[in-house]
């Protein structure tokens, strides 16, 4: 009985920690859905933890959400403290060895891995470079941000490889975890595929953007070095990211923006005569993920078990605020779809996640069965247990936007942009320089939110 009751509570203490990180997820929301941000700032730096010694953070994701608020409250200087540190977590796990990585991977086989350390998604990576780049840009810190869109890009031409890596790591250490258990493992995946579909999970029709970019870090990196060039060679990174961008986003805006860029490079044309605004637009909120349990058949040598089934991740879309932003006649287009880029990972990472839970199910069910055949109240306890540790992880960075967009105008002689958003069109009158170029930054993460703008003189 005693063994029985200290295996409940171990279940029950796994799963409050789950609870526990869902509630605080749902009170960050409920902050951000009242207009908040002050109560937001102080969830998301409590549950970061960041230590001001030694500039070390608790929770990376909890960092990311810090760093992302601060920044909508346009603190962007306290909001680097935080991506900062997480850049040092991302250092960490980028150079994480395979021992490492396999002591977490079997100790999570008897949990879950939302029991883990967050592990930053290769996107959430990208943005942290992205985002730290924009905030440095906004206090006029050129040679940091000069610095981060490096990073950035460095990353992005190395993200093929990266997936490639990682996945392919990961899969053999798993496969030597579950030797024991190959055949069961098997057999249950071959039935899942039936299942996962009566449940329409299926990932077949996402795609990545052509080598895994992002084509808004990407877009920004080029109007970053074309408006800032400091010889031939920034104007040639200039070209060559908007290049890309256009050949990917077929959009009017990059290949407007990259016309601009090559008229510099051919020296017909001076960056301080283009006299531009670009009205950059970070529209609603980026697909997340919830919790789906499914009760797969396990082929084992008995059903005699209390419980038996997996939790997996499933995505979340949600619709977009606003279709766009209006300047005048012209609108912002998509430079970047979030959630394409989110699915594009997820399904990547999916079928190691589905082998995963299915081995970790196959291993504690056995284990439950075998406790069962010699004491029925201790496989009892051992049912609680499975079943409270079955559960999926569901964190994400939920601040991100569902897409980027963008749009170029001319500078207004009277210093005055008009936007117009949603439908009835609500007019937003924004002061812009006029002897300068200019970037128009926007965040509106829903329809009831007033939008977050900033005006970037460059």
């Amino acid at each position: 009985m005693n063994k029985t009751l200290a295996a409940t509570v171990l279940a029950l203490t796994v799963s409050g920690c789950a609870i526990t990180e869902r509630n605080s997820q749902g009170k960050l929301d409920n902050n951000l859905l009242k207009g908040d941000t002050v109560g937001a700032i102080t969830l998301a730096k409590e549950k970061a933890g960041l230590d001001e010694t030694t500039s070390k953070l608790a929770d990376q994701l909890w960092g990311m959400q810090a760093g992302s608020l601060l920044r909508m409250n346009k603190d962007y200087a306290e909001s680097n403290k935080y991506f900062d540190s997480i850049e040092d977590v991302m250092y960490m796990e980028d150079t994480e060895n395979v021992l490492e990585s396999t002591g977490e991977l079997i100790g999570s086989t008897l949990t879950n891995d939302a029991m883990l350390d967050y592990e930053q998604t290769y996107y959430d990576a990208v943005m942290v470079n992205t985002y730290k780049a924009l905030n440095f840009i906004s206090i006029g810190d050129l040679a940091n941000a000069r610095i981060e869109w490096n990073r950035s890009d460095e990353r992005q031409k190395r993200a093929a490889d990266y997936f490639a890596s990682k996945i392919n790591k990961q899969k053999e250490s798993l496969a030597k975890e579950d030797a024991a258990n190959a055949d069961n493992i098997k057999k249950s995946l071959t039935e899942s595929e039936k299942l996962l579909a009566d449940h329409h999970i299926t990932e077949t029709e996402w795609s990545a953007y052509d080598g895994y970019i992002n084509p808004f870090s990407t877009f920004m990196h080029g109007l970053f070095f074309m408006l800032n060039a400091q010889d031939s060679s920034d104007i040639g990174k200039a070209v060559d990211s908007l290049n890309r961008v256009a050949s990917i986003t077929k959009t009017k805006v990059s290949s407007d923006t990259l016309k601009l860029a090559e008229k510099l490079q051919s020296g017909s044309s001076h960056v301080a005569d283009l006299k531009k605004v670009w009205v950059v637009f970070e529209n609603g909120q980026a697909t997340k993920k919830e919790e789906l349990r499914v009760d797969l058949p396990l082929f084992l040598v008995s059903d005699n078990v209390a419980y038996t089934g997996i939790a997996l991740p499933k995505l979340k879309a949600f619709p977009a605020p606003y279709a766009s932003v209006k300047v005048g006649a012209v609108e912002t287009e998509v430079v970047g779809d979030m959630d394409k880029i989110i699915q594009a990972e997820f399904k990547e990472a999916f079928p190691l996640i589905l082998s995963k839970e299915i081995s970790r199910a196959v291993i504690k069910t056995v284990a439950q069965k075998q406790i069962k055949d010699r004491n029925p109240l201790l496989g009892f306890g051992a049912g609680l247990l499975q079943a409270a540790t079955t559960q999926a992880d569901t964190r994400t960075w939920s601040l991100l936007p569902k897409n980027f967009q963008a749009a170029m105008v001319d500078t207004p002689e009277q210093g005055k942009l008009t936007l117009s958003l949603g439908e009835p069109a609500a007019s937003i009158d924004v002061d812009v320089p006029t002897d300068k170029n200019a970037i128009v930054y926007i965040k509106a993460a829903t329809a009831n939110a007033s939008p977050i703008i900033e005006v970037i003189s460059l």
